[in-house]
């Protein structure tokens, strides 16, 4: 069972879009997909156009996955908090872990 309730992975979540400026300002972000803590300036794709013509939401530099998280958010990050996001909104019915292993993925997000 999480640490982390519904309310705080929903509050979460909703930091992982139109995050530009949040993630500009972190000194890290990690990636609630492969799980994955690192330096905020290696971030250098992102999706979304806004007016401007920047993406507004950031892309992993590693899986490649929009699942971004950045320390600028307001939450601490932590292995245990991105573990908990990906549970929730990438196998939110399979507490067995069975759909993280049938995807390639073992325990520790790696593939």
């Amino acid at each position: 069972m999480s640490e982390f309730d519904q309310a705080t992975l929903e509050r979460v979540h909703a930091t992982s879009h139109d995050q530009r400026a949040r993630v500009m300002l972190s000194r890290v972000a990690g990636c609630f997909f492969c799980l994955r803590i690192f330096p905020a300036t290696e971030i250098d794709d992102w999706l979304h156009p806004g007016e401007d013509g920047l993406g507004r939401k950031a892309v992993c530099p590693y899986c490649l996955v929009d699942s971004i998280i950045a320390d600028g958010s307001g939450h601490e990050l932590t292995t245990d908090l991105l573990k908990a996001m990906k549970a929730h909104y990438f196998w939110p019915d399979d507490p067995s872990d069975s759909g993280r292993e049938a995807a390639g993925f073992g325990h520790d997000g790696g593939a």
